[in-house]
């Protein structure tokens, strides 16, 4: 079970037909169910941090659907490594996770004078060049980025015009350990031992630097 939603009874559901399943994300704070996540939360405040220890105080998040737990996630890391700063300050876009939606909220947040964007997933960086771009800006010198990286092949974010700061965690390692979990819940394993939440890593690239002053 994948991407789960706010009110999301498909767990539930799967409880009750007696069926063994492993949700990718999490569901609730203290689900009794197999689950395999990665720290959204912890990831995206450490991500803000760094934007904040270069001095950026104008950041926009680019991220997914407001009702999807990952977003949800992401969006509260998010605000926590703001550490108090004004949230008027801070646009933040929902959106399905496209690189349409990506330039759009990126063109927008350019026109309220932010230094640096957070996106939650490579199609939405995309998108967020392009903005960067066609507004007469340099990625990695007038204006800072940082996406999550899920690794996905074909879209390399080292491949960008300054290569990306990402907070990486491949979705490969999610479909291996997911796979193993399966594995032992048939063979009779306890749900409760088969609850993971992955790391996720910073890798500092090309993509971030202090804002240019007047």
């Amino acid at each position: 079970m994948t991407r789960p939603l706010l009110g999301d009874s498909r767990a539930e559901f799967l409880e009750r037909l007696g069926v063994p399943f492993v949700v990718h994300g999490g569901t609730a704070p203290e689900p009794d169910h197999a689950f395999y996540e990665i720290d959204n939360f912890g990831a995206f405040q450490h991500a803000t941090e760094l934007l904040m220890q270069l001095r950026h105080r104008k950041i926009a998040l680019l991220n997914g659907r407001a009702d999807a737990i990952f977003s949800i996630m992401r969006r509260d890391g998010f605000l926590a490594g703001l550490n108090g700063l004004v949230r008027a300050q801070t646009p933040i876009s929902e959106v399905p996770m496209t690189e349409q939606e990506g330039y759009r909220c990126m063109h927008a947040a350019l026109d309220t004078g932010v230094s640096a964007a957070l996106g939650s997933s490579v199609h939405l960086a995309l998108g967020a060049e392009r903005a960067i771009h066609n507004a007469g800006l340099t990625l990695g010198r007038d204006i800072s980025l940082v996406c999550h990286d899920d690794d996905l092949s074909g879209l390399s974010t080292a491949s960008f015009s300054a290569p990306l700061t990402v907070t990486r965690a491949p979705i490969r390692d999610a479909g291996r350990a997911i796979v193993g979990m399966l594995e032992q819940l048939c063979d009779g394993a306890d749900r409760a031992s088969q609850q993971i939440i992955g790391p996720v890593a910073l890798n500092l690239r090309a993509s971030t630097r202090p804002p240019i002053t007047p």
